[in-house]
């Protein structure tokens, strides 16, 4: 990973953890030990499914914030959707579907209802 790329991965993180203040809650949110954010902060290089989920929820957040201010953003993620078969973005999240939360970020901009 080139200096540039991992400067922006740690910035990225950076914001993640002002906006959940706390390491833990996204360590959480990506389903990794909190040690590795730990490491990442420091310059240790996630492997490629960790670079993947840490750049989409980043994205999501920076989508989700265009729309709703921090604390809805938490609880949209938090909280089941319609979109996502009642499942909560969060979960989908971990298991790294990204697509799958922004199409559900999509049809809520959209206006559509299930």
């Amino acid at each position: 990973m080139h200096a540039v790329a991992l400067n922006a991965l740690r910035a990225e993180l950076f914001e993640m953890e002002n906006v959940f203040k706390s390491k833990s809650k996204v360590a959480r949110l990506l389903n990794v030990d909190r040690s590795s954010i730990t490491k990442w902060d420091k310059g240790e290089v996630p492997d490629a499914v960790n670079q993947a989920k840490i750049a989409g929820l980043f994205f999501i957040l920076k989508k989700l914030g265009a729309r709703l201010d921090e604390s809805t953003t938490k609880l949209w993620l938090l909280g089941t959707n319609a979109h996502l078969g009642y499942q909560r973005p969060v979960d989908l999240i971990k298991d790294n579907r990204i697509a799958e939360v922004l199409d559900a970020i999509e049809q809520m901009e959209l206006g559509s209802y299930v």
